[in-house]
């Protein structure tokens, strides 16, 4: 059994050893002819022609032939490998000889000093016992373990959203109601530092809502192309190491452009707010109250609206929330940030009036 696993691997061993060396120091031939009385001392590599090594020639190296007549009558030190064709020996070979693929004729005088495997083909010798040859038959006989089948992998599944992959619906619910409050509080905040800029800029938005919606549309196209065509510029300056200024200045466009929607989205709440304190007749209607509690309500509203498939979809809802902030920041750019009135000259209107009456106490009104 050893000896039959030995002579199963020496072909093998032979091809890694043999073919690489074989190339490396030998320059392919496709037809050579070394005659008597010649020696060579270098390997011999032959591509698909004929090798003829004559009766009194030498070769003190190793020979290679791929699919090549091989004619072998004189002496060679070394091994020789051949891969296909046709092989015949009547001289010696003072190594191992291995033959894949092609048969082999041998005369009497052929001598082998090494193992001698002959795998894909048949032997011809009369000195078959001199060559002490083993022969692994026909590879044609040999039958290839069928290929297993590629197995269909499944489709991966669809990654779930935060709010899917926690609690479904109510986890949306929640998410929508925690933003609320975050924006009420906000808004609340925000009354409480800068209340006249924000009465100025939800007045505009009561009075001019179209003007104030058209305004806040261009406004945002105008940041956002601003945006890109600084971007591109600061890339291109960067080649030449002088666009890192660019940089700030994208930073301090985004930053506004996010204040900025922030406090028209407030100033849309403190209308909503007012409405609110009507409808329910509020006794404090203070700044602070109407923009916390309409600025919480309509993120409410509009989150929950807006996460309502049955409801066309949803999509008409983000109309709406869109609208309502290209209204706030319309309003926000035509009062300056809340720094002027708009329109010019209506500082007194009725609604100022109101509004101005619904922030002091009951007690101080004046009578009706």
């Amino acid at each position: 059994m050893m000896k039959r696993l030995l002579v199963i691997a020496i072909p093998i061993l032979l091809i890694m050893v043999l073919l690489p060396s074989g190339i490396a120091h030998a320059a392919p031939a496709f037809d050579r002819v070394i005659r008597e009385g010649e020696t060579v001392n270098e390997d011999v590599v032959i591509f698909d022609g004929t090798l003829v090594i004559q009766k009194g020639a030498r070769v003190n190296g190793d020979v290679v032939a791929f699919g090549s007549s091989v004619t072998l009558a004189g002496d060679v030190n070394g091994d020789v490998a051949i891969f296909g064709g046709s092989t015949t020996i009547s001289g010696s070979v003072d190594g191992d000889l291995v033959i894949l693929g092609s048969n082999l004729v041998a005369n009497s005088a052929a001598v082998v000093d090494g193992d001698c495997v002959l795998v894909g083909g048949n032997i011809t010798s009369d000195n078959r016992s001199g060559l002490n040859c083993s022969s692994f038959g026909d590879l044609s006989t040999v039958t290839m373990p069928a290929i297993p089948e590629i197995p269909i992998i499944p489709p991966l599944p669809r990654i779930p959203t935060p709010a899917e992959h926690s609690y479904g619906t109510l986890g949306r619910v929640g998410d929508i109601a925690g933003r609320s409050l975050l924006f009420g509080l906000l808004a609340l905040a925000l009354a409480a530092i800068a209340p006249k800029h924000l009465t100025q800029v939800s007045d505009t938005i009561k009075q001019k809502p179209a003007a104030s919606g058209a305004v806040g549309f261009l406004t945002v196209f105008a940041a956002v192309s601003l945006l890109i065509i600084v971007g591109i510029l600061t890339a291109l300056l960067l080649l030449v190491c002088i666009g890192v200024l660019g940089i700030p200045i994208i930073i301090a466009i985004a930053v506004l452009l996010f204040l900025g929607l922030f406090m028209g989205w407030v100033a849309a709440g403190v209308v909503f707010g007012r409405w609110l304190a009507r409808v329910l007749k509020l006794s404090n209607r203070r700044l602070t109250v109407t923009a916390a509690l309409g600025t919480a309500l309509l993120t409410l509203i509009t989150g929950l609206l807006s996460s309502l498939p049955f409801l066309f979809g949803g999509w008409i809802w983000t109309l709406v929330v869109l609208a309502i902030t290209s209204a706030g920041l319309g309003a926000l750019a035509l009062t300056r940030f809340g720094t002027r009135i708009y329109p010019p000259g209506s500082a007194m209107t009725g609604d100022k009036v109101e509004i101005v009456m619904e922030t002091m106490p009951e007690d101080e009104l004046p009578p009706k």
